[in-house]
């Protein structure tokens, strides 16, 4: 393929400057995030399928929103070896709901697999949750465009 000295200079070079964290939560390379995942995820069994995006777990007393944008896998029932789902929403009272629908309808009794998330914000999450400012892969204190636009006055 040619290019042309135009199409080298349209090409991205570098990082993206943006107030969210840009590595993978719970990685574990170089400048990762380093939360160990093997430490917080939690194993469970529904209590109750209330349809195929919406599950819950009575057991779980996790605080709201702990596991949202985390994952939910099932290791037992119709759903045993998909793929884990992303969650949307998550309830202290253990109430689960997923962006995608689980392929099969999720039973009473089924066992999972569940990871929480992380939704790379400075403050909330990497200081708050869980600790881990010093991994921090954002750039929190960017001005926004109204900022850096204005101009000054007398």
């Amino acid at each position: 393929e040619e290019m042309t000295l135009v199409d080298a200079l349209n090409q991205s070079v570098g990082w993206t400057y943006t107030p969210t964290c840009r590595h993978v939560f719970g990685g574990q390379n170089y400048a990762g995030c380093g939360v160990d995942l093997a430490l917080v995820s939690v194993t469970g069994t529904l209590t109750a399928a209330y349809s195929k995006n919406i599950v819950r777990d009575a057991a779980r007393t996790n605080p709201d929103d702990w596991f949202a944008y985390g994952t939910i896998k099932f290791t037992s029932g119709a759903n045993a070896g998909q793929p884990p789902r992303e969650i949307k929403r998550y309830e202290v009272d253990g109430t689960v709901e997923i962006f995608e629908p689980f392929y099969y309808a999720p039973a009473v009794g089924d066992a999972y697999v569940m990871l929480p998330g992380c939704r790379k914000r400075m403050v909330e999450d990497c200081k708050t949750k869980w600790a881990n400012a010093v991994n921090f892969g954002g750039f929190s204190n960017i001005p926004t465009s109204s900022a850096y636009m204005q101009r000054g006055t007398k």
